[in-house]
């Protein structure tokens, strides 16, 4: 993180998870689409089609790759970053505070993503799921760069002063 800098990790790892995520979705889109041509062949032959077929094997690659784009990159930046960048953007007297309020947030939303998130597989699709999540990590990356100061070799004081617009120490 020194030396690359908090916030080149933050834009690499974003860009990381929207790749998987969006991989993810289009690896459920195709499964949908050959499950239903392959239920509808089958139909049109008068086969049954079995229940719980296994889905194709040469598609498998792309899921287990998409996981492990993500893990990768997550654990890169948006696992670890924040909590340090959270500890150095705050002034002391609100640290405590603020970094409550962010960790509050941090688990809440995580919980609400785990609640929802049949409910949003059942509404939007699979691919519809992992593409809303592909266009929040877009966001994210969009955020990052606009807002998120580099902190890299940087005093709590100097940071401070950027925040209140000053040259600082």
């Amino acid at each position: 993180m020194d030396r690359a800098g908090r916030k080149v990790l933050l834009i690499m790892s974003g860009v990381a998870m929207t790749i998987s995520t969006t991989a993810f979705g289009v690896y459920f889109y195709l499964m949908s689409q050959r499950h239903s041509s392959t239920s509808l062949s089958l139909l049109e032959l008068g086969v049954p089609s079995q229940v719980g077929e296994e889905p194709q094997a040469d598609l498998a690659w792309l899921a287990l790759a998409s996981m492990a784009v993500f893990i990768t990159g997550f654990a890169l930046g948006w696992g670890p970053i924040p909590w340090l960048v959270m500890s150095e953007i705050f002034p002391l007297k609100v640290r405590g505070v603020a970094s409550a309020v962010c960790v509050l947030t941090n688990w809440g939303m995580a919980f609400v993503v785990t609640k929802s998130f049949q409910d949003m597989m059942t509404l939007l699709t699979s691919a519809g799921t992992f593409w809303l999540f592909a266009s929040v990590c877009a966001v994210n990356v969009i955020f990052t760069i606009a807002f998120i100061p580099e902190t890299k070799g940087k005093t709590l004081e100097q940071i401070e002063a950027t925040f209140r617009g000053t040259s600082g120490p």
